[in-house]
């Protein structure tokens, strides 16, 4: 072939100048490229209104972490020092101060499940570094709250533990005691029976009346049918009786005593006697009752039953004779206002 066929159909040869140059403005172009897929979409053109809702949402969820955060902080203060005052501090009040604690960690726990689910339910590449920053956050507070948690679960076994020794101290202190005001009631009872005779008792008698009898009744429980006296004599109705107690009604009043009064055994015998006499009063004692008897009861046929708790008293009454039993012969009268056939004797007994 001639020289210029040769010379049109050759291929030019780059320089090593040129090639390096190429070389540094592809890797240069695959940087940007690599640069743009990591970098985050326009902050206006690219994201789209749910991810502007997700992302004011996950500012709330941050704000509200933020100040568990701060009350989590305030309730471990509150339960390490709960802690160093348990053994000091009364039970009612450390119980009621470690359940306040617990409620207050589980609303915490509860209210930190619910921002998870929240998170879990948002999606989009914008929010997603906001989303897993508050997703670790929201797990490691949990964390510190179950360790809370369980720290108040430790404090309220202690507590239980304690008031389980209480008890059982108490249920000791209270059989000792109990056996005590048992022995001192054995040792009263009976020694005021003559005292409780001189005390007055006043039953309350109704009286009822028939065309037959008069009825006098008074309601008297517990009292002895030998212990009831009956008289009569010009005109008046004597009744006497007594209601003493018996031994267990003794043994109750002095009972009542002891639970009324705990410091019963510093008391005097004479301060110990007043306060079962008022304890008795009105139940217990000596009655005597006086009733006037109308003109036409029969005191000699006077009878008396006891039943029931009730004394009732009979008292018969005199027949008086009938209107037609009487004279109907006119009395004469001068008067002009009096009724020849009548006298004022008819209308009065």
């Amino acid at each position: 072939k001639t020289d210029s066929e040769t010379t049109d159909h050759q291929i030019p040869l780059e320089t090593e100048n040129e090639t390096e140059t190429g070389n540094e403005q592809i890797e240069s172009e695959t940087a940007a490229d690599m640069e743009s897929d990591n970098a985050p979409p326009p902050f206006v053109t690219e994201r789209t209104n749910s991810e502007l809702a997700n992302e004011l949402e996950i500012k709330k969820i941050a704000e509200e972490v933020s100040q568990i955060r701060e009350d989590l902080a305030k309730i471990q203060v509150k339960t390490d020092l709960l802690n160093t005052e348990m053994e000091e501090k009364e039970l009612p009040a450390a119980k009621n101060d470690a359940q306040l604690l617990s409620k207050q960690c589980l609303t915490h726990s509860e209210a930190l499940m619910r921002d998870l689910l929240a998170l879990d339910d948002m999606h989009g590449a914008y929010i997603r570094p906001l989303r897993k920053s508050q997703v670790t956050g929201i797990q490691s507070l949990l964390e510190d709250v179950d360790a809370v948690q369980s720290k108040i679960q430790s404090i309220t076994s202690a507590l239980h533990d304690k008031e389980e020794e209480e008890q059982k101290l108490n249920a000791e202190l209270a059989k000792k005691r109990e056996e005590e005001k048992e022995q001192f009631v054995k040792s009263k009872v009976g020694t005021l029976r003559d005292e409780f005779a001189k005390m007055k008792l006043e039953p309350k008698f109704q009286l009822q009346k028939s065309p037959d009898s008069y009825i006098f009744s008074a309601h008297i429980p517990g009292m002895d049918k030998k212990a009831i006296e009956l008289e009569h004599g010009n005109g008046v109705l004597s009744m006497c009786g007594q209601r003493l107690p018996t031994e267990e009604e003794e043994a109750s009043l002095w009972r009542d005593l002891c639970d009324k009064h705990p410091d019963y055994a510093s008391m005097s015998p004479k301060e110990q006697n007043h306060v079962v006499f008022l304890s008795g009063a009105g139940r217990f004692g000596t009655f005597k009752e006086r009733q006037w008897l109308p003109e036409d009861a029969i005191a000699d046929s006077i009878s008396a039953t006891y039943e029931g708790g009730t004394l009732s008293l009979n008292v018969p009454r005199r027949r008086r004779p009938s209107l037609h039993q009487r004279s109907m012969h006119p009395r004469q009268s001068h008067s002009p206002y009096v009724n020849p056939f009548f006298s004022n004797s008819d209308f009065w007994w």
